[in-house]
């Protein structure tokens, strides 16, 4: 058995305040805290805001059982993981650990897929093997992604839905790289913000609305 029980390490971290990583020393009642940043080239999508720097939900903290200084955490965005309390990077490389929602495979144009997450909005992915670029869908940014539908006969033309601080629908006329808040939206869709669909030329929605979520 080792005589000292080893340095003992806590994080804490919030959507809106950033982030703060402590130690806490043997059996020291004070702790130090460092001001500390993140790194997310190889798992882009959660970086779509400062807010955002170190997840949010956080309900699990870790210190690897061969590696003392190794700590992860677990959010509701994806694990990060540091050795020095200072530098954090993604431990899931090139994936997303989120519930996912929605899948479309456009016929035409650069993406294979495009994807509607809980959480993470939508994805608009060049690749299947890494993860994409261009990270979140923006203009506007979405929490939870509701409906995502292309247009049949115009593929390049989509929309989708989901809940936002701003307006929660969204149009794009390139295949889902760039997109454009609806002009105008009922009252109800800040409430419930449903499933949404368009015809196969692109001229009619149909954006459904009710008290459950789906």
């Amino acid at each position: 058995m080792p005589k000292k029980l080893p340095r003992l390490h806590g994080v804490a971290a919030g959507a809106v305040a950033g982030g703060r990583a402590g130690q806490w020393g043997e059996g020291r009642p004070t702790r130090s805290a460092t001001a500390a940043s993140r790194s997310t080239p190889a798992a882009p999508a959660p970086s779509w805001s400062p807010r955002t720097t170190f997840g949010w939900w956080i309900q699990a903290l870790a210190l690897g059982p061969n590696d003392a200084k190794h700590i992860v955490y677990g959010t509701g965005a994806t694990l990060c993981g540091t050795r020095d309390l200072t530098h954090w990077a993604p431990q899931i490389r090139d994936l997303e650990e989120v519930p996912i929602r929605q899948l479309v495979s456009p016929p035409t144009g650069e993406a294979h897929l495009l994807s509607g997450f809980w959480d993470i909005g939508v994805m608009y992915h060049e690749r299947l093997t890494a993860s994409p670029s261009r990270g979140m869908a923006s203009n506007p940014v979405f929490g939870t992604s509701t409906g995502l539908s292309p247009a049949a006969a115009k593929p390049s033309y989509v929309v989708r839905a989901g809940w936002s601080d701003d307006v929660d629908g969204a149009y794009s006329n390139d295949g889902g790289r760039t997109w454009a808040p609806f002009g105008v939206q009922p009252a109800v869709a800040k409430e419930v913000p449903g499933p949404i669909a368009t015809n196969a030329h692109g001229g009619v929605l149909l954006w459904s609305f009710g008290p459950v979520n789906p």
